[in-house]
């Protein structure tokens, strides 16, 4: 089964090299950065590259143990599938920028979502939805019937090391 950091890796690469572009590292250290955003934005509900922890692309990929020369980020919320966000990335004029930079290297991926409601209508779990766990559940129908009620949060990083 190919996973999603499989997909989203080789998808990248195919445009990357249409571009005449190389291609990027999937790095562990980014990976849990971007996961760990991922999370932090689908649990609070707050979008924005400034986090509500007043985190910053820069002290999330410093604070998680990977030194930087060159570091940018995109995200995107609601997409279903790699694809989808890939595209939407495509689409957008600075997720573009991001996505063309040629000494970038490493990259890496996080996605999450915000856990069902209660039949009240409020979120009482303060968890989000992994994407470790999105890969075991969108093998059930039912799952994926779900996610498309909900919208998940996507968080691509690029970086180059110093």
């Amino acid at each position: 089964m190919r996973t999603i950091r499989t997909a989203h890796l080789e998808e990248l690469t195919a445009i990357r090299k249409r571009q005449s572009l190389g291609t990027l590292k999937s790095n562990s250290r980014l990976n849990a950065v971007a996961q760990d955003y991922a999370c932090l934005l689908a649990r609070t509900g707050h979008f924005d590259h400034f986090g509500p922890d007043g985190s910053t692309l820069a002290t999330r990929v410093t604070d998680g143990g990977y030194q930087y020369c060159l570091a940018a980020e995109n995200l995107a919320l609601g997409q279903q599938s790699v694809r989808e966000a890939l595209v939407a990335w495509v689409k957008s004029p600075e997720h573009w920028a991001n996505i063309l930079l040629r000494d970038v290297v490493d990259v890496g991926l996080g996605l999450a979502w915000p856990l069902e409601d209660t039949s009240d209508g409020v979120a009482h779990d303060t968890k989000a939805g992994s994407l470790s766990a999105l890969a075991v559940e969108m093998a059930s129908d039912t799952v994926n019937r779900s996610l498309q009620r909900r919208a998940p949060v996507w968080v691509q990083i690029f970086a180059a090391p110093c």
